[in-house]
């Protein structure tokens, strides 16, 4: 769960998921496990970098702002 929430929220989502069968996860709970830490080396050596020769940079999210009272 740490990770999910501090390093990688991309993963929260299906961390909390598998969280729920913890007690007594089956076959089909490991496997999604392994695969969410497939994921996470497969992933571990990106990066986000930006060209410093752009004036103007354009950054998009997919959070859904819209749901929000504020």
């Amino acid at each position: 769960m740490y990770t999910a929430m501090a390093m990688q929220p991309n993963i929260a989502f299906v961390t909390s998921i598998l969280a729920q069968f913890s007690q007594s996860p089956a076959k089909v709970h490991w496997e999604a496990a392994k695969q969410v830490v497939r994921y996470l080396k497969t992933i571990c050596n990106l990066e986000l970098t930006y060209a410093s020769n752009d004036a103007a940079t354009i950054g998009y999210s997919d959070v859904d702002h819209a749901s929000q009272l504020h």
